[in-house]
């Protein structure tokens, strides 16, 4: 793997925009000349053209180039870690099996760029002292990143990690980029530490989570991610967020025993599981931590999903899941203001046309027709002064005076009927005035 390779060879025809790096940059390139053209000049021919192994056409790899990748690649980090004038190792767009740096340095920036990794990628306890770059890439097998040590910014934004990824107690000490990052399967960040912003924004988890015991020293960013399995937090130091807005989790998060900062962010974070049975307990942490973060939006949310989840136990008992969806349908838990005005109107509303039709029955429509309806006003003023007179006069429903004054002369069973309907009426109306002031209370209290 000379620099000085031999004119004889060929030089592959692969090409990426991204050579072009020293248009913008300063630094000096691996075998670079200037242009947008693979550097690697042991090639071989596919139909007319030259390609390295690290970039020949996927229906031409066999087993024989796939150990030529991992063999070349070992080598040229090698010889770049030796050479003290180049700075940069630049292979974009490739193709690599196995391979197997673990315990290797890389003395400076390095791009992998929108390359694919069809084999097992051990980066086990490497050591990236400059920055480095994945984007784009997609690793077919599970990548090993244990103990491995970022000294500059990790690139793995829009990275595609098919059967999950290992970054076990990995030390990033810049930023560690993962935007728009998919992870399926397991993925594994137990007791990584992350010395400044850890950014994972638009990620997408389709396995399992685990942030077991992570240190988070700056920014905690996983603003719009998905998480579509387990999620575990629990034992995690937070120092900066963590900011988990808009979020979606399919399954309840698990926070346990985590240190978070008063700017926690669950603004506008959807949660679908109320059904399983950690729910409610994980809930109940969530709630808690809101609680000594002085969020008590957040709080009532958490709150809310913690009743739903044990509404949903199979030992709840019928009672308490009747009124708990009672009170969830009329208040949100006591979350919700306008709901509970929402349900005042529409219930009053129902009982002012069922008044109408006891006072003007249907019977009598032939003679409504015929001779109209005289003081049609004044009888409905009554009905809505019948209406007001009975929410805050719970115990005096029975008064067959207010009763008469509104209705005139009505049967034994008429003025049974209206004295149930205005008992309903008096004791839902007054639940949901005091629902309103509670949600009041609860939204504006302080601790």
């Amino acid at each position: 793997m000379n620099k000085n390779v031999n004119s004889q060879y060929h030089r592959c025809e692969y090409r990426h925009n991204n050579f072009l790096l020293h248009e913008h940059s300063n630094l000096k390139e691996f075998k670079h000349d200037g242009s947008n053209q693979c550097w690697m000049r042991e090639t071989k021919k596919i139909e007319d053209k030259y390609f390295c192994a690290f970039h020949m056409p996927e229906n031409h790899e066999d087993e024989e180039c796939q150990k030529l990748q991992s063999l070349t690649l070992r080598e040229l980090i090698e010889e770049w870690n030796a050479d003290k004038e180049i700075n940069v190792f630049l292979m974009f767009g490739m193709r690599c099996g196995e391979i197997d740096f673990n315990g290797i340095t890389f003395k400076s920036d390095a791009y992998f760029n929108e390359s694919t990794f069809t084999g097992d990628t051990i980066f086990n306890k490497t050591i990236f002292s400059g920055s480095i770059h994945f984007g784009k890439s997609t690793f077919l097998r599970n990548p090993q990143f244990n103990k491995a040590s970022f000294a500059n910014n990790a690139f793995f934004d829009n990275v595609k990690f098919i059967e999950g990824a290992s970054f076990g107690e990995a030390t990033f000490y810049n930023n560690a980029i993962f935007f728009n990052a998919k992870f399926s399967q397991l993925t594994y960040f137990a007791e990584s530490i992350f010395r400044k912003d850890a950014m994972f924004s638009g990620a997408k988890f389709n396995g399992y989570a685990f942030f077991y015991r992570c240190l988070f020293k700056k920014i905690c960013a996983f603003e719009s991610v998905a998480f579509n399995d387990v999620t575990n937090f629990n034992r995690t130091e937070i120092y900066i967020g963590p900011d988990m807005g808009r979020c979606s989790f399919k399954k309840a998060p698990s926070f346990h025993d985590v240190s978070m900062s008063q700017s926690v962010i669950f603004r506008e974070a959807r949660f679908s599981d109320v059904i399983s049975e950690d729910a409610a307990a994980n809930y109940r942490t969530l709630k808690v931590a809101m609680n000594k973060a002085s969020n008590k939006i957040q709080e009532g949310v958490f709150y809310g999903l913690e009743q739903a989840s044990l509404r949903n136990q199979p030992e709840a008992k019928f009672s308490f899941k009747l009124f708990s969806r009672l009170y969830e349908k009329s208040s949100n838990y006591g979350q919700s203001l306008t709901k509970p005005i929402r349900y005042f109107v529409s219930i009053n509303t129902l009982f002012f046309f069922i008044y109408c039709c006891i006072k003007f029955p249907m019977t009598r429509i032939y003679e409504y027709v015929n001779s109209g309806l005289p003081n049609f006003g004044d009888n409905l003023s009554l009905v809505v002064s019948f209406i007001f007179s009975n929410i805050p006069s719970v115990f005096k429903i029975g008064s067959s005076t207010l009763v008469k004054d509104t209705f005139g002369d009505l049967s034994s069973f008429q003025q049974l009927l209206v004295s149930i309907l205005a008992l309903s009426q008096s004791l839902i109306s007054i639940t949901l005035i005091t629902l309103f002031i509670l949600a009041i209370r609860r939204i504006f209290k302080l601790n």
